[in-house]
C-alpha cells in the first residue's frame, strides 16, 4: 500500500507493525524511493519492526551501513509517518472533543429549553386571543384552513411557548429538525416517515395520519392522559417512540383496510353548539422543509398538500401550528399566486389564517442588575439567558451568536464565507445583519430580504402587512449579537469589506440611506470603538466592556500625520490639510532634502484679535509647535532632530510682518523652536 493510501486508523497503528510489515510497506516504495535489495537488507538484518522504524535516523542508518542517499530517503520517510501519525492521533482527539462538545452542547440546549418561563407582555394570553380569532373564522367559513404560522427570528422561544400552552390543551408535536441538530427539542421519530411516505403516497395520506394519530390520543385521555403528561410523554424519546410506533402500525392498519372507528376519536374536535375553543394542536416545527420536499407526482410541496388535507378534515377546535423562522410558511404572496389549485372552478377556495408573531422575550429572562460589561450578555431574546445560565461560557456564547448572525455556518471565518456564498443577496444579506446590528439601520420591507433576514440573519419580525406582501424586520439593541459583529469585522480587510457590501445595499435599495450624515457619524462611533478597544485588549479580548471617556475621545478624534505620509504627500506633490482641532497645527507641507530624505513645515493660523505677548499666544506659538506635541503618539514626534519650518499666522494683528517676539528670543536655547516664525497680517 502507498502512503497515500494509509488510512488514519492504519497510521495510528504503525507502531504495532511486525518486521515482516515494515519490510513489504519498503519493497512496495522502492521503485518509487530508488532503495535496492542492498539497502533493503539492512532494514530486513535488523528484524526493523513498527515501532523502531519511527525511531530511524540517516545516521543509525550509515551506522548498519546503508549509503547516504538510501539513508536520507528512509529518515525523510520516517519523518513524514511520523507526522502523518501526529496528525491522525490530533485529528482522532478532536473527534473525540467534538463529539463531547457536541453531546455537551445537547444537553445546555435541553437545559435551556427547560429553564423557567416568563410571560413577558402577557403574549401567552395574545397567543390563545389569536387562535380563538382564528377557530371563529373557520367555523364561520370552511374556505380557511385551519393552521397558522408561528414565525420569529431564532431564540425567541417559539417551542417554548407551544410548551407552555400544552400545560393546558393537548398538543400533538412533531419536529422536522435535521438528525444532527443539537438543537431542542430533538427530531421527532415519526419525521422521516411523514417526508418519506407522503412523498409518494395518495395526497389523502395526511389526513389518515392525522386520524390515526388524533384517535391513538383519545384512547390515552380516557385513561386519564393531562394535557402536561401528554406533552412530556413527547419530550421522553422513549415514550415518544413507542407512542409514534403505535400510531404506525395503526395507519398501516388503516391505509390496508379501513380509517379508524370514529368513537376512538375525542369528541372535543367536532362542533358544539358553543364557540369553537381551542381543544387540540397539531405542532410542526422546523416546518420549512415541508415548503421544499416536493410530491413525486403531484408535484406540490407536502406543505401545500397538508393545507389542503388540513381543510378537508373539517374539525372545529383544533389547530395546526407550523413553526419556523422562514415567513415561506405564511405565504407572503397571494394564495392563488402559490397555490394552482386554487385556479380550477371545482376546487374549494382556501382562505389563509393570519400568521402570529408576537412572541416577546426581549429581556424577559434577565431581571438583575449590570455589575459587569458581560452581564450585557443576558440582555436581548430568551435564548442568551436560558444558555449561559444554563452553563454555557461567555466565548461559546458568542461564538453561537456569529454563526447564527451569519445563517448557521459551521465556521466563521467571514472573509471565506462571503467568498464561497451562491449569490450576491446571500452576501448583502450578511453585510446589512453585521451593521444593522451595530448601527441599527432601516431595513427595506420588500419580502425576499425580509424573509432572508429573519429565517438566517437573526433579524426581528415587528410587523407584516394584512396582504402579506411586505414585513417590517429590525435589528433590537442585543449585546452579545453585537459583540459578535465586532469579531466578524475584527481584521481591517474584513471591515472594508462589508462596508462595500454594506455601500451596495443602498443602491439595491435594501435599506434606506435616510439621513446618510446620520448614518456615517454611527459608523465613525463604532470604528473609533473598535479602535480603541483594539489599541488595549483585555485578556478576555471582548469588545464589550468599559473604556474611559479620554480613550474613546482620543480613538474618536485622534489623527496625527506620520513620517510615511510626507513621503505619499510629496509624491502626488500635495499638502495636507489636518483634521479639526489637530493639536498645534492647521496645515503641513512636505519638503524633500537631498539626502533624500523627509521633513516638513507646518503652519497653525489664528483669526483672533489679541496683542503681543497674551499668555495663550505664547504657549501656541512656542511650546504648541513643537514635534513632540503636534505628534505626540506617531514616529515624527521621535524623531532624530532634522531641520523643519513651523509658522505661526496671526490673520487679524495689529502688526503686519515677521516678528520674533521676545518671549521667542528666550528661548532659542531649544533647538526645536529655533525654525519658528510668527507672521501676522493686520
Amino acid at each position: 500500500m502507498d502512503l497515500e493510501d494509509l488510512g488514519i486508523e492504519e497510521v495510528v497503528e504503525i507502531k504495532k507493525w511486525a518486521p515482516q510489515q515494515v519490510n513489504e510497506f519498503l519493497k512496495k516504495k522502492s521503485e518509487e524511493l530508488f532503495l535496492i535489495k542492498e539497502d533493503l537488507d539492512i532494514i530486513k538484518t535488523n528484524r526493523i519492526a513498527g515501532q523502531d522504524f519511527l525511531l530511524l535516523t540517516e545516521e543509525k542508518l550509515m551506522q548498519d551501513g546503508m549509503k547516504l542517499g538510501p539513508a536520507m530517503t528512509i529518515a525523510a520517510l520516517v519523518e513524514k509517518l511520523k507526522s502523518e501519525e501526529e496528525g491522525a492521533e490530533r485529528q482522532a482527539k478532536k473527534a473525540r472533543t467534538d463529539d463531547a462538545e457536541s453531546e455537551s452542547d445537547k444537553d445546555l440546549v435541553a437545559d435551556a429549553f427547560k429553564y423557567k418561563f416568563v410571560n413577558s407582555q402577557n403574549f401567552v394570553a395574545n397567543f390563545h386571543s389569536h387562535i380563538k380569532f382564528c377557530l371563529s373564522k373557520c367555523h364561520e367559513d370552511d374556505s380557511y384552513s385551519p393552521y397558522i404560522a408561528l414565525i420569529q427570528s431564532s431564540g425567541y422561544g417559539k417551542s417554548r411557548l407551544i410548551a407552555e400552552i400544552a400545560q393546558d390543551v393537548y398538543v400533538l408535536y412533531v419536529c422536522f429538525r435535521l438528525p444532527m441538530s443539537t438543537g431542542y427539542p430533538p427530531r421527532s421519530s415519526i419525521a422521516s416517515k411523514i417526508l418519506e411516505e407522503m412523498t409518494f403516497a395518495k395526497v389523502s395520506w395526511f389526513e389518515t395520519f392525522l386520524e390515526c394519530t388524533v384517535a391513538a390520543l383519545g384512547r390515552m385521555i380516557q385513561d386519564s392522559l393531562t394535557p402536561s403528561e401528554c406533552w412530556e410523554m413527547q419530550m421522553d424519546p422513549s415514550k415518544e417512540k413507542r407512542f409514534w410506533t403505535g400510531v404506525t402500525t395503526d395507519l398501516q392498519h388503516a391505509l390496508d383496510a379501513s380509517p379508524p372507528k370514529m368513537e376512538s376519536i375525542p369528541k372535543q374536535l367536532y362542533i358544539t353548539s358553543e364557540a369553537p375553543t381551542l381543544k387540540f394542536m397539531l405542532c410542526l416545527d422546523e416546518a420549512r422543509i415541508l415548503t421544499t420536499t416536493i410530491h413525486k407526482t403531484k408535484e406540490r410541496s407536502l406543505f401545500r398538500i397538508i393545507r389542503r388535507a388540513l381543510q378537508n378534515i373539517g374539525w372545529k377546535n383544533f389547530m395546526c401550528v407550523m413553526l419556523d423562522t422562514a415567513d415561506c410558511l405564511s405565504n407572503f404572496v397571494s394564495a392563488e399566486e402559490r397555490d394552482p389549485s386554487l385556479r380550477l372552478p371545482t376546487t374549494k377556495p382556501l382562505k389563509l389564517l393570519p400568521p402570529f408573531i408576537d412572541v416577546s422575550t426581549i429581556d424577559a429572562l434577565f431581571m438583575g442588575q449590570v455589575e459587569n460589561p458581560t452581564d450585557r450578555f443576558f440582555l436581548g431574546r430568551a435564548l442568551w439567558t436560558a444558555l449561559l445560565k444554563s452553563g454555557l461560557s461567555i466565548g461559546r456564547a458568542v461564538e453561537t451568536a456569529k454563526r447564527k448572525l451569519l445563517g448557521g455556518t459551521v465556521t466563521t471565518n467571514l472573509q471565506s464565507i462571503l467568498s464561497t456564498a451562491k449569490t450576491v443577496d446571500e452576501q448583502l444579506a450578511m453585510a446589512i445583519a453585521i451593521m444593522s446590528v451595530l448601527i441599527s439601520v432601516d431595513i427595506s420591507p420588500q419580502p425576499h430580504l425580509s424573509h432572508l433576514l429573519v429565517s438566517s440573519h437573526m433579524a426581528t419580525c415587528i410587523s407584516i402587512k394584512e396582504d402579506r406582501s411586505q414585513m417590517l424586520v429590525m435589528y433590537p439593541s442585543e449585546p452579545i449579537l453585537a459583540e459578535a459583529a465586532f469579531r466578524l469585522i475584527d481584521s481591517d480587510a474584513t471591515l472594508v469589506k462589508v462596508l462595500q457590501l454594506f455601500a451596495t445595499s443602498f443602491q439595491c435599495e435594501f435599506v434606506d440611506a435616510g439621513y446618510r450624515g446620520e448614518l456615517v457619524a454611527r459608523l465613525i462611533l463604532i470604528i473609533a470603538w473598535r479602535k480603541c478597544v483594539q489599541k488595549s485588549w483585555g485578556k478576555d479580548r471582548l469588545y464589550t466592556r468599559e473604556l474611559s471617556l479620554k480613550e474613546f475621545l482620543s480613538a474618536l478624534f485622534e489623527y496625527t500625520p506620520d513620517s510615511g505620509l510626507l513621503a505619499r504627500l510629496f509624491r502626488r506633490g500635495a499638502a495636507a490639510i489636518l483634521k479639526f482641532n489637530q493639536l498645534g497645527v492647521d496645515l503641513l507641507i512636505p519638503l524633500k532634502r537631498r539626502n533624500a530624505q523627509f521633513t516638513y513645515v507646518t503652519i497653525s493660523v489664528k483669526n483672533r484679535d489679541v496683542s503681543w505677548g497674551d499668555a495663550h499666544y505664547t504657549k501656541d506659538s512656542t511650546y504648541k509647535m513643537k514635534p513632540q506635541y503636534i505628534f505626540r503618539g506617531m514616529d515624527l514626534a521621535t524623531m532624530p532632530s532634522f531641520p523643519h519650518l513651523c509658522f505661526y499666522w496671526s490673520l487679524r494683528d495689529k502688526m503686519e510682518g515677521f516678528h520674533r517676539p521676545e518671549w521667542m528670543k528666550q528661548d532659542e536655547s531649544d533647538c526645536l523652536l529655533t525654525g519658528t516664525i510668527c507672521l501676522s497680517f493686520s
